[in-house]
């Protein structure tokens, strides 16, 4: 294999490159992180000298070929917030291992996926690879959906493969061929892709140019928007519809469309939402017309149950003014957890309520 020192890749958010010796505290905050470890094949790392090791071995074995190990960089911030791999290569068999993780913090905004997609794209093109295999814990499913997204087939079950803290531990096993991956590559992105929802009365629907006219009437009341930011022009809920359909591809999450079944009109939204230095919450409005009816609940249900069974969520969390006393009954009735109170980017304090995902 080549000599792997100087590979370094680029996304739109993303830089991937060998890792540095400065980058020793912020890997041994990641690879020390229990919930970051917690489907590793080792136990958490208790020293930076660990981080040093792990570094000094990339300087060493890059320039060999051995193996291809990349921190995951933000672009705009400079932070490493993960790294991906390629290992136990195979030159004969043009194989070879793919391994990954991302800073708890940095998780579900898409940056995994990213990430990988770029090293999928090295391996099949510039080192000519066939195959690639991912081992992960079977009871890791958040993994294997980011697997499955990217085309990886599952093949196999191994065990008690590895034995963690003298704990035994199977594995799962997903392969990717070369031959597939231009079709996977070429087609939309599953997380840009906003799933259909049902409900008794409701379909939750991925936003569209159709909702322009709910999402104009909605945010240019003075009194339904009050606790939205509104009252806005139409415009600017024009632009608004616009971002709520964006955070799916950006973010892999956002908000839904409520069409009710029977009629087939659009009468709110419900889902999640997650502005620039703001907590991800649970977001519903309705239009007038559509209050007094529980249809906010009944999405709601659908949208925390998506959250923790599709998206592998362990809590769903939302925050509301102070005042906003019909969110707060709602929370209430929806059997939300109180989660504290915090202070805002805006400057003011809201409390936090959680819908943990059942064990």
């Amino acid at each position: 294999m080549p000599d792997f020192s100087a590979v370094s890749l680029h996304t739109p958010r993303l830089r991937l490159r060998p890792l540095r010796p400065e980058d020793a505290p912020a890997l041994f905050g990641i690879y020390s992180d229990p919930a970051f470890m917690r489907y590793w094949s080792t136990p958490p790392w208790t020293s930076i000298d660990q981080a040093h090791a792990m570094i000094e071995r990339d300087q060493r074995e890059l320039p060999a070929g051995e193996h291809l190990r990349l921190g995951i960089v933000l672009k705009d911030a400079g932070a490493l917030i993960g790294t991906v791999s390629l290992f136990h290569l195979d030159a004969g068999c043009r194989r070879a291992e793919i391994g990954y993780g991302i800073a708890p913090a940095h998780w579900r905004q898409g940056y995994q996926r990213e990430a990988v997609s770029s090293v999928i794209d090295h391996a099949f093109g510039a080192l000519a690879l066939n195959r690639l295999e991912a081992d992960i814990d079977p009871d890791n499913r958040a993994s294997a959906r980011a697997l499955e997204a990217l085309g990886f087939q599952r093949e196999g079950r191994l065990r008690e493969r590895w034995i963690i803290d003298g704990r035994p531990s199977d594995s799962a096993i997903y392969g990717l061929l070369a031959a597939d991956w231009p079709a996977q590559r070429s087609a939309p992105s599953a997380l840009a892709t906003p799933p259909t929802l049902e409900t008794e009365r409701l379909r939750l629907v991925p936003p569209s140019a159709a909702c322009a006219e709910a999402w104009t009437r909605f945010y240019t009341d003075p009194v339904a928007s009050h606790h939205y930011g509104g009252p806005i022009s139409a415009a600017a809920a024009w632009t608004r519809l616009a971002s709520d359909l964006g955070s799916w591809a950006l973010q892999g999450f956002g908000v839904w469309a409520l069409q009710r079944r029977d009629s087939g009109a659009i009468v709110g939204a419900c889902g999640f939402w997650q502005g620039l230095g703001w907590p991800r919450e649970l977001t519903w409005w309705l239009l007038p017309e559509a209050r007094g009816q529980g249809l906010a609940a009944e999405a709601s249900r659908a949208a925390i149950a998506h959250a923790h069974s599709v998206f592998g969520w362990p809590e769903v969390q939302t925050y509301m003014n102070d005042d906003n006393t019909e969110a707060r009954a709602l929370v209430r009735r929806l059997g939300a957890e109180p989660a504290g109170r915090q202070a805002f980017v805006d400057g003011r304090e809201r409390d936090l309520f959680r819908w943990p995902a059942p064990r």
